[in-house]
């Protein structure tokens, strides 16, 4: 029973509120006998007391933590410590201490607000901010909206790095054939994919190599216009055709149309 207690007491959250002119209210979460080492405090004080310390830290812009001893010295005062980090983004010098408590600005990310398993990164512990990284197909502030090009699509499924297409009907898809799985960004001056050092075989005679103009997009940018060239008897952008492109977070769809004829193809890469 001592030891889920002390347990308990260790892992507790100790908030209280403080409203002053300057900054909104702060929810501290209180690690009892534990110090955070950091090598240069912002600020070395001695106080009367815990809300003191508090006090100071919230009137330091830089300030998201605080080191204050557990018992006051001779004098009756309290050794204050502010900081720049907290344990979540310092864990290896977060360590047990009989003489001190650590007091820290909640993370923005405690609650779990990124939906569908994004990633929670905190920007501002002060001002409550942060960023969601979107798990594949989803996307939005909080990852809550479902990409649906991301998640409805056909797969190109070939043996190398050539796609011939007269015949395909305009819609998403994705590149998935021994490792292709991407389209070149770049012209290749062989008129063949995979040819000028390229590397891989594939396209057998097919002379006419489409790469994508204007490299691939992020997955912050989006659905993205781009252009289709076709290298074709030295020219590097011959027959150019518009296509959309989304980076769905580890893979590349393509809102692709049919090529106009059997020479024409889309070219791919690992």
């Amino acid at each position: 029973m001592k030891v889920s207690i002390t347990f308990i007491t260790l892992l507790s959250l100790f908030h209280f509120q403080w409203l002053n002119a300057t900054f909104h209210t702060a929810e501290f979460e209180f690690r009892a006998f534990h110090h955070l080492n950091v090598t240069r405090p912002l600020v070395d004080i001695f106080v009367d007391g815990y809300l003191d310390c508090s006090f100071a830290c919230l009137q330091n812009m830089l300030c998201i933590s605080f080191n204050v001893a557990a018992s006051p010295d001779d004098k009756g005062k309290f050794r204050c410590e502010l900081l720049p980090s907290t344990s979540s983004n310092n864990p290896a010098n977060l360590t047990a201490d009989p003489h001190s408590h650590l007091y820290q600005i909640k993370s923005p990310c405690v609650k779990e607000p990124c939906y569908n398993k994004g990633t929670c990164s905190p920007i501002s512990y002060r001002d409550g901010t942060y960023r969601c990284t979107c798990h594949p197909g989803y996307l939005g502030r909080f990852c809550e909206t479902a990409a649906p090009e991301c998640a409805n699509y056909t797969v190109l499924n070939g043996r190398g790095p050539g796609y011939s297409h007269h015949n395909l009907t305009q819609s998403w898809y994705r590149f998935q054939g021994n490792g292709y799985t991407r389209m070149i960004d770049r012209c290749n001056s062989s008129d063949r994919c995979g040819g000028g050092g390229g590397g891989g075989g594939g396209g057998g005679g097919v002379s006419s190599a489409g790469w994508l103009k204007g490299g691939h997009p992020s997955l912050a940018d989006g659905i993205v216009q781009r252009t289709v060239c076709f290298s074709f008897l030295g020219y590097c952008c011959a027959n150019p055709r518009e296509i959309r492109v989304r980076d769905c977070g580890g893979y590349y769809v393509y809102e692709l149309k049919a090529t106009d004829h059997r020479v024409f193809i889309y070219c791919t890469t690992s």
